[in-house]
């Protein structure tokens, strides 16, 4: 690809690169053809949302309201000492941090019955300790709290549960524990609630001097969640204690038993914020960046004053004249990039942030229109538009390359795009041709560990998987799976596609060692990065069960699947 070159265009074959500039954007793209308008049009009509999609914005709306209320209870009532002088901890070693059987066995090898054995058997003691605790305090175990507003279920200082249910043991087991019985801490539980930041500090004060005291408990962790708070804006504090239930030998065997204390002022609220905890639970899974991240797309899309409806906000977003990119980039997101795959109505949003682009742009600054041309046929090629996509990638592709030249960024992300696309309308050798000169000239302009020079790597090699050629393709995984992991990082989402891509190509070949080991490795990070509910970790989860089911560990592949809830 030469960056000068004689560039037919409407007619004027002997038009150079320079000349072929100085035409508006209007005419190098055909719009006067009316294609991009007729697009619109189609979108329009056609991009409806559906049941599903209303339901998710309807609880984000309640959510997102349902948090507003307690930040705002919580910043009147915050127990600011309590949040400062008491931390967060947990205990070493990490053993402790786990649920021991009966009989002092193995806890990894802990069924779920046995769990439920000494849960039951723990209950008795455990009610004797926190009940002790309340009444250190002051306060009457087994007296009502007093509300401005009356609640369904009256609330005492001392609410002792009934162990956990099994199926949402199995369920929490499942998602958030890696299938690991002994991981559940949480099946005999209480709530402690006080008024005032003095009892908080009395309840802190009696579990830590009794921790210890005559073998009755000891505490194993604190989380102060008044400092750190959950996503849904719920805070209060939570303890684990060990409470000791036999010897076995000369081993004391204990169980691990959960104590949340709660302040009344915020409790009142809890009731509702636990719905949308409930529902956004696997959402908000994952680290902290990727929960902030996704926090501050549902406040964008909602907005200060939310629709009733996902489809009132979208025609509203597309409708209005006033500037709300921020919004419509937020819709795009959560549309396309993110939870929903709705991806022609994606398609409607980022057609309606190219018009804005369009009418705000002069001729010198020309790449932002370029940018979501790409993003629009991105999106009608996952919407399966295969015809409306090439339409839209090949102008682009044509007007960046007069544009920018060929050696731009841009050019080259309209040609790796309409590759792309070419490859899955089986179009494989012309494909391969483009993605090879693409990975060329990024290799000549950008280097060979550029990130997007290792992006034309990966798309290349799944170009060539598509029709089997394996061997070929493995070189292209692996370059890019190991320049990723250098410049990238181990835990970027790039770096992991590459890792799956890689271990793909392994077990295609044979190299069932090699495969798993690069799964299991990539499957761990995933299951941190983004929680079990994942797309890509279930992805990820769905080869390596292929892989045990092809080397006959069926009742791997089987756990495999209950622990990531694979269909």
């Amino acid at each position: 690809m030469s960056r000068r070159r004689e560039i037919p265009f409407n007619g004027e074959e002997n038009m150079t690169t320079e000349q072929a500039q100085e035409q508006s954007l209007f005419v190098l793209l055909d719009l006067e053809s009316g294609w991009l308008s007729d697009l619109g049009s189609d979108l329009q009509a056609n991009a409806s949302v559906s049941e599903k999609a209303e339901h998710f914005y309807k609880n984000t709306v309640g959510f997102l309201q349902s948090k507003a209320v307690l930040d705002e209870a919580a910043e009147r009532k915050l127990p600011r000492k309590f949040m400062d002088s008491v931390p967060s901890f947990k205990a070493e070693p990490a053993s402790l941090q786990l649920q021991m059987p009966l009989d002092a066995s193995d806890p990894d090898q802990m069924d779920l019955d046995a769990l439920y054995e000494i849960a039951s058997l723990t209950l008795p003691k455990f009610k004797l300790i926190v009940t002790n605790i309340v009444l250190k305090v002051g306060l009457d175990p087994e007296a009502s709290i007093q509300f401005d507003q009356e609640l369904d279920v009256p609330l005492q200082h001392l609410s002792l549960a009934p162990l956990k249910g099994r199926g949402r043991a199995l369920e929490k087991i499942r998602t958030d524990y890696g299938g690991k019985n002994a991981k559940l801490l949480d099946i005999v539980r209480c709530s402690i609630i006080v008024h005032t930041e003095e009892e908080l500090f009395g309840v802190a004060e009696a579990l830590e001097s009794e921790s210890g005291e005559d073998d009755a408990f000891r505490v194993i962790r604190c989380k102060n969640r008044f400092k750190e708070p959950l996503f849904n804006g719920y805070r209060d504090a939570l303890y684990t204690i060990r409470v000791p239930i036999a010897k076995d030998g000369e081993k004391m065997v204990e169980h691990c038993c959960e104590v949340q204390v709660h302040l009344s002022e915020l409790i009142f609220h809890k009731s509702t914020s636990h719905i949308y905890y409930e529902f956004f639970r696997s959402y908000f899974s994952g680290n902290v960046e990727a929960a902030d991240e996704r926090m501050m797309v549902l406040e964008r899309v909602v907005g200060a004053e939310p629709n009733d409806t996902l489809k009132e906000t979208i025609d509203s977003s597309i409708a209005t004249t006033d500037d709300n990119t921020t919004q419509l980039e937020a819709l795009l997101q959560l549309l396309g990039e993110d939870n929903m795959t709705q991806y022609l109505l994606a398609s409607l949003v980022a057609y309606r942030l190219l018009t804005v682009s369009l009418e705000s742009t002069d001729d010198k600054s020309r790449e932002r229109p370029i940018t979501m041309l790409i993003r629009l046929g991105r999106l009608l090629r996952l919407a399966y538009k295969y015809d409306q996509a090439e339409t839209v990638l090949s102008k682009t592709r044509q007007a960046a390359s007069i544009l920018f030249g060929s050696e731009h960024r841009l050019t080259l992300l309209a040609c790796e795009n309409h590759a792309i696309l070419m490859a899955e309308t089986r179009r494989y050798e012309e494909s391969k041709s483009l993605h090879r000169e693409t990975l060329e000239t990024r290799e000549h302009v950008l280097g060979p560990e550029d990130p997007d020079t290792l992006s034309s790597c990966q798309v290349l090699a799944i170009v060539l998987d598509k029709p089997g050629h394996y061997e070929e393709a493995r070189p292209y995984f692996a370059r890019a799976y190991e320049g990723r992991r250098k410049v990238l990082g181990s835990d970027h989402r790039d770096t992991l596609d590459s890792a799956n891509g890689l271990a793909v190509i392994e077990m295609m070949n044979g190299q069932y060692d090699s495969a798993e080991s690069i799964f299991r490795a990539t499957i761990k990070v995933q299951k941190e990065k983004y929680g079990l509910d994942h797309a890509k970790t279930k992805w990820t989860g769905n080869n390596l069960a292929g892989l045990l089911m092809i080397t006959g560990r069926d009742k791997e592949a089987e756990k495999l699947g209950l622990e990531l809830g694979l269909s």
